[in-house]
């Protein structure tokens, strides 16, 4: 998650002795400027929209709504009369200003601050920056044991959770016997981070893999992972998925991100994501499990799948899926010389698809033509940083009566000189139907940009 640091009152950190520290920077009456005349009610959506922006890692005094709350009087109370304001939480373990504050001030900014977001649902991000140096800095232990406890505290008001933690933090967020059964959360993502002393790098997780849980977070729709530098195995993903009696009935969403051909193989993959039969979008980025001995006959149906974002240079795994009611499809990475193949199989199982997105790919044009055939309803076709040059054979298919639904065409890479007249005469065939067209990387000489420009279509390159 990639945070922005906000301006903060102190590298130590505010002073916290007063009793509703920090104190505000000026009065209401030292300024009447036009903003201080706003109603309360807009001037806290104005509050709200200032804090839905890339988040900032947590620091006392520093992130937006303690800033706010420092600005005169009137900010200040209508700020601490915002619980939403404070339902944010996102702390980055080994980078934020927090990390020079001694723990007794830690432990007070951090208890305020749950106090100020009331009983309001919570969006709670915790990861590391540099785990490897918190082993030899005993306040920075100190502090992130006393931060994750207390975020378990209020475990039942959790809606959103990023976790980025070691095998028996882990454990004692999760797969604990006694740990918290988030009856609140909604979207769940979360990863592994080794210790030098854990020699499983992450994966000592596995000990705890038969702890079995009756529920857990009951309204959970987004479920992730990511492998990250401590990945587990694929099977040892599938025993923890079963372990905690995840409500699949319910998950909508599932994203597996990271994962090196060495930590886990095919079949693996597919026993999971057969667990996900209600999924309605699914994203594999950088997703390489080893193909193994795989029956071609082990189908996965995801008859509610509407969403397929697959971003990974092994596409054996599309040949397994069965997705009738795709509308969006994401190909990326695609360098397998049957990757085609692999697509043209899940294409021919689909009717309803819609967008389709190819990038930094080889997969031959007649092979993409063949796929395009397969997809007469899209709306939208991005191709972006093909291997191979764009050429007029490619351009001429696409001016022909496939996809006659076409609104959105965008094409960046190289061009062939040979492929400009085409794209003139694919525009203009088009145009009662085209809304928006992008080409990048190609130049039209001028007498075929007057063309364009004379039946009203050169504002679209």
């Amino acid at each position: 998650m990639s945070m922005r640091a906000l301006p903060h009152s102190s590298q130590n950190g505010p002073n916290l002795d007063a009793s509703e520290y920090p104190q505000p920077l000026a009065s209401a009456s030292a300024s009447r400027g036009p903003i201080q005349q706003l109603p309360a009610e807009l001037l806290g959506e104005i509050f709200l929209w200032c804090g839905n922006g890339e988040p900032a890692p947590w620091a006392p005094g520093g992130t937006i709504e303690w800033v706010l709350a420092q600005v005169c009087s009137v900010w200040r109370v209508l700020a601490l009369s915002m619980p939403a304001l404070w339902r944010k939480i996102y702390i980055m373990h080994g980078y934020s200003v927090y990390d020079n504050l001694p723990i007794e001030k830690l432990q007070k900014a951090l208890s305020l601050h749950l106090k100020r977001a009331g009983n309001t649902p919570l969006l709670v991000s915790f990861t590391t920056i540099d785990l490897n140096v918190d082993e030899r800095d005993n306040m920075r232990n100190e502090q992130r044991a006393f931060i994750i406890e207390s975020l378990l505290a209020v475990a039942d008001r959790w809606e959103q959770a990023e976790l980025q933690l070691t095998a028996t933090e882990m454990h004692n967020v999760l797969f604990s016997p006694s740990a918290p059964s988030f009856p609140l959360l909604k979207a769940l993502e979360f990863s592994y981070i080794g210790r030098p002393s854990d020699s499983s790098g992450g994966r000592g997780i596995m000990q705890f893999k038969h702890i079995h849980k009756a529920s857990i977070a009951p309204n959970l729709r987004h479920l992730g992972y990511s492998g990250g530098a401590a990945p587990i195995s694929l099977r040892g993903l599938q025993t923890q998925f079963q372990s905690l009696s995840l409500p699949w009935s319910r998950i909508t969403s599932l994203s597996l991100e990271n994962y090196p051909s060495w930590r886990g193989k095919l079949q693996n993959a597919i026993a999971i994501l057969r667990l996900g039969h209600a999924l309605e979008d699914l994203r594999l980025a950088d997703f390489l499990p080893q193909v193994g001995r795989v029956d071609s006959n082990d189908i996965v149906s995801l008859d509610k799948l509407k969403s397929l974002t697959f971003h990974a240079s092994n596409s054996v795994l599309l040949s397994h899926l069965r997705a009738p009611n795709l509308g969006y499809l994401s190909l990326d990475q695609l360098f397998n010389p049957h990757t085609h193949l692999n697509v043209l199989d899940l294409l021919s199982q689909t009717t309803k698809l819609t967008h389709l997105i190819i990038s930094d790919t080889n997969i031959p044009f007649d092979a993409l033509i063949r796929m395009l055939e397969l997809a007469p309803g899209l709306h939208v076709l991005v191709l972006r940083d093909l291997v191979k040059s764009v050429d007029s054979e490619l351009v001429a298919a696409l001016t022909c009566d496939i996809m006659p639904k076409l609104e959105q065409l965008e094409i960046t890479g190289r061009f062939s000189l040979a492929a400009a007249h085409p794209l003139v005469k694919l525009v203009q065939s088009r145009a009662g139907r085209l809304r928006h067209v992008k080409f990048t990387g190609l130049t039209l000489p001028q007498e075929l940009y007057s063309q364009l420009k004379d039946s009203g279509f050169a504002n679209l390159l």
